[in-house]
Parts: C-alpha cells; structure tokens; sequence
C-alpha cells in the first residue's frame, strides 16, 4: 500500500492500484492504516509526509538512494523537528554507477549507547 496526501493528488485521482489518499489528520489516519494492514506502508517522493510520519515516530525503516551528482540547489529531505531522530544503518547497497541505497531504521536505546561508547581504529 502506498500513502500520498490529498494535497498531492486529487482525491480518487491517484491512478496507481493499492494507493490510499489520505484525508484529514494524517497521523490519524496513517495510524489507523499501520494497525490495519499487517504489509509495507511505502511513501514515495512526498517529504511533507515522511517528514510529518517521522515527526510522529510513524516510520518503521527509511530507504535513501544516493545519487553521486551534486545539483547546487533543491529542498532538504528533512526539515525541522522537535526533537533528535536517532537512526541505526540497517544495510547499504551500491550499484552500478555510484548509486548507494542506505537503509535506515529507529536506534534502540541500547544501540545509541553503544555507539556513544564504540572506540574506532583505523588502519
């Protein structure tokens, strides 16, 4: 299922099978939908609603591909927010050309601790 809000697309406009619009409270409903289906909630190309799911501790693993291609301008991936997100890599793949995709999930309070004490040697 994917999830776009409403000032995105038209309401029933979206054009792609397993689509919810989300109308109103956003967190609301994402939350309705996360208790509802036990399968992936994707959001593609909609940093307003990732910002508001992570904001709202909504976001369960975040998918970064990195474009080796420096632009010189464009929005941030993230905006302002309350208070500090801490993230654990989960896993990162590079394919062909430079492209890396970064996998992210929330950090345990036990891995943050852990890394705050982690000693790093290089060789």
């Amino acid at each position: 299922m994917k999830l776009r809000r409403r000032d995105e697309i038209e309401a029933g406009q979206s054009g792609v099978n397993n689509t919810t619009v989300l109308r109103g409270d956003v967190v609301r409903e994402a939350t309705r939908l996360k208790q509802q289906y036990e399968r992936d909630i994707v959001v593609h190309g909609s940093p307003q609603l990732a910002q508001t799911l992570l904001e709202h501790d909504l976001v369960d693993e975040l998918r970064l591909l990195v474009y080796p291609v420096v632009v010189g301008a464009g929005k941030r991936l993230f905006g302002e927010t309350s208070s500090k997100r801490n993230l654990a890599l989960h896993e990162s793949r590079t394919f062909g050309d430079g492209i890396t995709l970064l996998v992210y999930r929330p950090a345990a309070a036990d891995q943050i601790s852990r890394s705050r004490t982690r000693t790093s040697v290089t060789e």
